[in-house]
């Protein structure tokens, strides 16, 4: 009896050491495999979770599918960190999507706002605006010249009311005595070194061309009561320049009249 009752302690002993083990390893096992959620499991909210195919969320309710919200009060507490490769885009939407509420970005193209305007201002003069020379307005891969003048009658040639660097080229105006029965004339200079293609449009059917060598001059009239011409110079670099240039010729109604010419210059490369 003693021997029989000896062997079912044993047993029993053993017994309950067996489920004990299962019970642990079934809690620590299971806790493991389902904090890994792989394909096909649940999702541990706290754990690190994968998958190796898309897990996807559809919605057709009237408010957010899904809203992320995080209490936390440190500037890392974000909503959402999306982590890809180097180069890989984060985020794609559907091609028709809508404008997102109070989203701001830091960069455009990889650009940021100083490469659009110019962040250091000069010391004021005549040729700047609110302290920022006109080559100031773009940066990196162009730059913006303008200029206006109010010129007497009778200016000669030599007065040069835009001057453009890299290429270097200049733009004349030529007020005659007669300002109304004469007309004006505009020339453009090329003194960049290079032959440099110029096209010029007068509102005629067809623009003019002229392959322009260094030292030479475009001219064209202008008339007398307003003008507005467009050259588009395209010089080694490659760089490509757009003029756009107006002008008038005021007859004074006291005192001497003036020619009034104002002009702004785009260079891109």
């Amino acid at each position: 009896m003693k021997r029989t009752m000896a062997k079912i302690m044993l047993v029993g002993r053993a017994t309950v050491f067996m489920v004990g083990l299962t019970v642990v390893l079934a809690v620590v096992l299971g806790v493991a495999t389902t904090g890994l959620a792989a394909t096909g499991d649940r999702f541990i909210l706290g754990k690190a979770n994968s998958a190796g195919t898309v897990s996807k969320l559809t919605s057709a309710a009237a408010s957010p599918t899904l809203q992320l919200i995080n209490k936390g009060t440190t500037v890392a507490a974000t909503a959402l960190n999306l982590d890809v490769p180097s180069r890989h885009a984060p985020l794609t939407v559907n091609a028709d999507a809508g404008t997102a509420t109070n989203l701001s970005a830091d960069e455009l193209d990889g650009r940021d706002s100083t490469d659009f305007l110019g962040a250091h201002a000069k010391a004021a003069g005549a040729d700047t605006l609110d302290g920022l020379d006109s080559t100031d307005f773009v940066q990196g891969h162009g730059s913006v010249y303008q200029a206006a003048a109010d010129l007497p009658q009778g200016s000669d040639w030599s007065y040069n009311f835009l001057q453009i660097q890299n290429p270097d080229l200049s733009l004349n105006y030529w007020c005659p005595n007669d300002l109304l029965g004469t007309n004006g004339s505009v020339s453009f200079g090329n003194f960049s070194g290079d032959t440099v293609n110029v096209f010029s449009d007068n509102g005629s059917a067809n623009p003019t061309y002229e392959a322009l060598g260094p030292g030479q001059y475009h001219t064209e009239d202008a008339a007398s009561d307003g003008e507005h011409l467009t050259l588009q110079i395209q010089a080694p670099g490659p760089r490509v320049v757009t003029i756009e240039v107006f002008s008038v010729q005021r007859p004074g109604r006291v005192g001497p009249g003036d020619c009034h010419v104002e002009a702004q210059a785009l260079v891109t490369r």
